[in-house]
């Protein structure tokens, strides 16, 4: 009896022990589960998505990016860019409010070729996240040399394409271009070998946005013994006026840097190059580097 007794005094005792086990592991089990980090997103808005081969323009390149901060406030954000000029360090700064907020980095005396940037963010709570991108800076030379000389502005009047090289040469309108456009596009210049027929060895290709990608009009135009390309938007309503940047891919939709200078600019300089071009010689200077 005795021990029966010692038994019933020991069971609330142990049941006791029990629940403060259990008690201990959930709190355990809770503090570990809000350290874990509550998915932490980065999102490169600038360029805009990796691998775009989009061209920075001007040698104040700011690349920019948005975030997320849940749950912990944000310890830190680095920015890293590799390439022919590096940088690592603090982004500029950085945004300490909720989910979408912004930050970015400035560069200055960029030099041309690929980079790519990375974005790693560290939060309170020891989580992280990374995002990462890739694109290439060009700058250069586009300007009319004869009969009357005009230097057109970067970033405005043109953009440069992802593509290396220098000529000053005679224009020539490639097959297709359709002027004055349509309502609706329609252009497929540059599109075909047999819109360079004939002697474009040599020459500044002229061709109009439209049809096919970039890159297959560029590489028609290579094949062609073009010395350069001049790429003009289609002109059929507001969104297809201004010079856009813009990236060479092929038929695959594959990314690639052109052995020749090209550029894209707006269809009012196309049209008058276009024009230019039918009644007199039009020489172009086109340096991409």
């Amino acid at each position: 009896m005795k021990d029966v007794l010692r038994l019933r005094l020991l069971a609330p005792c142990a049941l006791a022990l029990v629940a403060a086990a259990v008690v201990a592991g959930f709190g355990a089990g809770f503090a570990s589960a809000a350290a874990m980090p509550n998915n932490p997103v980065i999102t490169i808005t600038r360029p805009p998505s990796p691998d775009d081969g989009q061209t920075l323009i001007t040698n104040h390149a700011t690349l920019a990016f948005t975030y997320n901060r849940t749950p912990k406030q944000t310890k830190s954000l680095t920015c890293v860019l590799s390439g022919p000029t590096s940088s690592s360090g603090p982004c500029d700064s950085p945004v300490a409010g909720g989910a979408g907020s912004t930050s970015g980095k400035s560069y200055t005396g960029l030099a041309t070729g690929s980079y790519t940037f990375t974005v790693t963010m560290t939060l309170g709570d020891g989580g992280t996240a990374t995002a990462t991108t890739h694109f290439a800076y060009r700058t250069g030379i586009f300007e009319e040399a004869s009969p009357v000389f005009h230097a057109y502005a970067i970033g405005s009047d043109w953009f440069p394409a992802d593509s290396t090289g220098s000529t000053t040469a005679p224009v020539k309108p490639a097959g297709g271009i359709i002027l004055p456009p349509t309502p609706t596009p329609s252009s497929s210049s540059g599109c075909t070998p047999a819109d360079f027929s004939g002697a474009f060895v040599g020459w500044i290709a002229l061709i109009q946005r439209g049809g096919c990608n970039f890159g297959v009009k560029v590489l028609n135009a290579e094949a062609a013994g073009a010395g350069g390309v001049v790429i003009f938007n289609e002109g059929n309503n507001a969104t297809r006026m201004d010079a856009i940047p813009i990236s060479l891919r092929d038929a695959n939709g594959n990314l690639f840097t052109a052995s020749i200078p090209v550029v894209f600019t707006s269809f009012a300089i196309g049209q008058d190059l276009y024009s230019q071009s039918l009644s007199s010689p039009l020489l172009v200077d086109l340096s991409i580097h």
